[in-house]
């Protein structure tokens, strides 16, 4: 995975290079804190009023407020991806702006190589014997957060964010799992149960990117795989960011707000500040890029990347 953070808050950033930039309004300055730290000194030892000692009570420094944080999340990529020369910069104005403008890993390091134990370890902090998710996809999954605190629980309780999932999951079931259902089901009823269980509020399931299959075979049966996709016809990350698109044919129908809806309509009148995570399902799904029925059959040479051509099967493909 490959995860980018930006911070939003409503201070202008002084331009690179600009050494003299005022301080943001509100903020406290190393400055300030110097001449601070040394009119008490000076009225703790008694020196000559020369130093002009403050007031023991003061009021409060006027710190900044706790900042916005945005962590978008990719799905199998990484740092070094090996796209040819400037293929990257022409091509992914995206992924150069955010690098420009946010906080980009350079060299941050998985404990684990697994999808889900991964994304586990993320959450908690913990290796996976203890947060019980061993490997990808299995059953009960992620540890509930009043047995072990994760970083959706840390922030809310500890900092007062409001703590926001948007996204592609991959930690547990359908809250209605049986046998027979394939355990994706999913429900409204999986927004509650996921902040109820994890802390996260806001969630906009069914959950995607779970299958390596076309058929996929699970605890709970055998479920569509294609349908877990993170583009073509299910368009899973679209509909995670924007909303079902009107009159799409094919897409995977949903529940909760987008990431745009809460970023146009709930962000602004929460009144605190938030932590919101997109984890998107791409580009894990290069492998159903040819999937028959799934979206249009792009020549990839255009692209000028070498793609595998493999075409998904039943039951196994690849």
């Amino acid at each position: 995975m490959q995860y980018s953070v930006d911070r939003t808050d409503d201070q202008e950033t002084p331009k690179a290079g600009d050494r003299h930039a005022p301080a943001s309004v509100g903020s406290t300055t190393r400055r300030d804190l110097l001449k601070a730290g040394a009119g008490l000194a000076a009225a703790m030892s008694g020196a000559a009023p020369a130093v002009a000692a403050p007031a023991v009570a003061q009021p409060a420094t006027n710190l900044p407020r706790a900042p916005n944080l945005i962590v978008l999340m990719t799905d199998q990529e990484r740092h070094h991806m090996h796209w040819p020369q400037g293929w990257a910069e022409a091509n992914l104005p995206g992924l150069q702006r955010l690098k420009r403008h946010g906080l980009y890993f350079n060299r941050a390091y998985t404990a684990v190589t697994q999808c889900s134990p991964s994304r586990a370890l993320m959450q908690t902090g913990r290796f996976a014997p203890v947060n019980r998710v061993t490997q990808t996809l299995l059953w009960p999954g992620l540890v509930h957060q009043d047995r072990q605190p994760t970083i959706a629980s840390l922030l809310k309780e500890k900092a007062g964010y409001e703590v926001v999932w948007k996204g592609k999951w991959h930690l547990s079931w359908a809250a209605n799992a049986t046998l027979g259902n394939g355990g994706v089901d999913f429900t409204a009823a999986d927004i509650e149960a996921m902040e109820k269980n994890w802390g996260w509020s806001g969630w906009n399931p069914p959950d995607a990117g779970k299958a390596l299959l076309a058929l996929m075979p699970a605890e709970f049966g055998i479920y569509d795989g294609l349908a877990t996709l993170g583009g073509a016809n299910p368009n899973n990350d679209g509909r995670y960011i924007e909303g079902v698109t009107p009159g799409a044919r094919g897409q995977t129908p949903g529940f909760g707000e987008s990431l745009v809806d809460f970023l146009k309509n709930r962000a602004p009148k929460l009144g605190k500040p938030f932590c919101l995570f997109i984890s998107l399902v791409n580009p894990h799904d290069v492998w159903a890029i040819r999937a028959p029925g799934r979206g249009p059959a792009t020549d990839t040479r255009t692209l000028q990347i070498s793609i595998s051509s493999c075409r998904p099967t039943t039951p196994i493909i690849c």
